[in-house]
């Protein structure tokens, strides 16, 4: 989904491990697009890596506004 909403290519192979573990945590696929869609809705850059080791944080801030 991150590659198709920014037109980018970024390889999930490195990160797939840290995505098991928050999937782990309990976080689902529906968490990781909802903060991927409020990057884009607020056009600001974000890596995948920064992403996954930020989510909660991510979320937290979502669920706040």
């Amino acid at each position: 989904m991150l590659n198709s909403k920014t037109g980018k290519h970024y390889p999930i192979t490195n990160q797939r491990p840290l995505i098991e573990q928050r999937l782990k945590e309990g976080f689902t696929l529906y968490d990781f697009e909802k903060a991927i869609d409020y990057f884009i809705q607020h056009q600001q850059e974000i890596s995948l890596n920064d992403l996954i080791v930020h989510l909660p944080d991510y979320l937290n801030k979502i669920n706040s506004n």
